[in-house]
């Protein structure tokens, strides 16, 4: 069955509303991003999301495995969503932690895969100027090749949201096309999303 993320969420506010829907994951972001969080805020976040038994997955880019450890105890992380290679070592580490691990590949023209790539699951996300919430999707035909379960995110919106359930995307990964003027994530448009998936 088709979950939802949405990422990027940095308001408590906006946290708490977001909490009462539907939706299976929710991310925070730890990289250099408009969407950044502290790790205090990350606390507060993650506690209001696992108050109504949601998954908090932490978005990290470039960062050492130390400073991945700490967020995952201080915060009580479910999983991490990493934007460079994890070695065999690291992804046997974080399984201790007892989190699940999805490997960002940042797709332009062809996936570009590893031979050997160690995560539960890969995420397919379109390269960009960030590495995430950019708003743009890659040539999702790429992914007909790819045969595992995967997440997808990039650019996806109302305007594409059955297009994306179609490529077979376990996961599907919200940011930046939910957001108001104000970088907040907005609720209406979350419905909506919700009410199409229905149809």
């Amino acid at each position: 069955m088709l979950k939802l993320k949405i990422c990027g969420i940095k308001d408590e506010k906006n946290a708490k509303d977001l909490a009462f829907l539907n939706i299976d994951f929710f991310g925070l972001i730890f990289a250099k991003s408009p969407r950044r969080v502290s790790l205090e805020q990350a606390r507060n976040l993650s506690a209001i999301f696992h108050e109504k038994d949601k998954k908090v997955v932490g978005v990290f880019v470039d960062e050492n495995l130390e400073q991945i450890l700490i967020c995952i105890q201080e915060v009580k992380l479910d999983g991490v969503q990493i934007y460079r290679t994890i070695t065999k070592e690291e992804f046997e580490i974080l399984k201790v932690q007892n989190v699940f691990v999805w490997q960002v590949i940042s797709v332009e023209d062809s996936l570009d895969l590893k031979s050997e790539i160690f995560a539960d699951l890969v995420l397919f996300d379109a390269k960009g100027i960030l590495k995430g919430g950019n708003g743009i999707s890659f040539n999702w035909t790429l992914l007909s090749s790819y045969t595992k379960d995967f997440v997808l995110a990039g650019g996806i919106g109302l305007d594409n949201i059955h297009k994306a359930v179609k490529t077979g995307a376990k996961i599907l990964d919200l940011n930046s096309k939910l957001e108001d003027e104000k970088g907040l994530k907005d609720i209406n448009k979350i419905k909506q999303i919700l009410k199409e998936l229905k149809k």
